[in-house]
């Protein structure tokens, strides 16, 4: 049960925060794009963050990756 209200609780965080330039690129990544400094692998594979950070991008979330670049 606590790991149901977790991801319940997780979702709603992820709904409110959708307007706020944060897009979950992993089960366990959600990030802000204003703290983005670009993609590597030239296929969106990976985000590096402007701390330095390389978070991989999982494969069914690099589409809206994508657009969101294009869109910024």
């Amino acid at each position: 049960h606590r790991l149901n209200r977790q991801v319940h609780h997780s979702l709603a965080i992820q709904t409110k925060l959708k307007d706020a330039l944060f897009i979950r690129i992993h089960a366990s990544h959600l990030i802000n794009l204003d703290h983005t400094v670009g993609y590597l692998n030239n296929n969106y594979n990976c985000v590096k963050m402007s701390n330095g950070e390389e978070l991989n991008v999982a494969r069914s979330r690099k589409q809206e990756l994508m657009d969101c670049f294009t869109r910024i």
